[in-house]
C-alpha cells in the first residue's frame, strides 16, 4: 500500500471552477482498481502558528493498493482529461508518494 499527498495550486480567480472540475473527477477515480482512498481537503487557517491557509491550493490524500495502481491512475482517460481541461487554471502540482515504515 502507498499513500500520496498531492497539492494542486490554481489561479485564485478560477477557484470555484477548478474545485468543481476536481469534484467531478473524484467519483471516477474512486472506481479505479486499487484505489482505496481519494479525498479532497482544504487548508484550515489559524490552527498552527505561522501557517496561514492557502486559498489557491487543494490537497488530495490518496491511498493506493500499490505503485502499479497509482501508475495506472495517472494514465486513465478521465485523469488525463482533467489535467488537460484544467491546465490553464493550474499554477502547479506537487506530489509525495509515501510507503509505510518498513522497520
Amino acid at each position: 500500500m502507498i499513500k500520496v499527498v498531492a497539492n494542486l495550486q490554481f489561479k485564485i480567480e478560477r477557484r470555484e471552477e477548478f474545485i468543481a472540475a476536481f469534484r467531478g473527477l473524484i467519483p471516477k477515480v474512486r472506481k479505479e482498481d486499487g484505489c482505496i482512498e481519494y479525498a479532497l481537503y482544504f487548508d484550515v487557517d489559524d490552527v498552527l502558528p505561522n501557517r496561514p491557509a492557502r486559498p489557491d491550493v487543494i490537497t488530495v490524500l490518496e491511498t493506493w493498493a500499490g505503485p502499479e495502481a497509482l501508475q495506472k491512475h495517472v494514465g486513465m482517460p478521465h485523469f488525463v482529461e482533467f489535467i488537460e481541461s484544467t491546465k490553464d487554471m493550474m499554477v502547479g502540482l506537487t506530489a509525495q508518494v509515501l510507503s509505510p515504515d518498513a522497520s
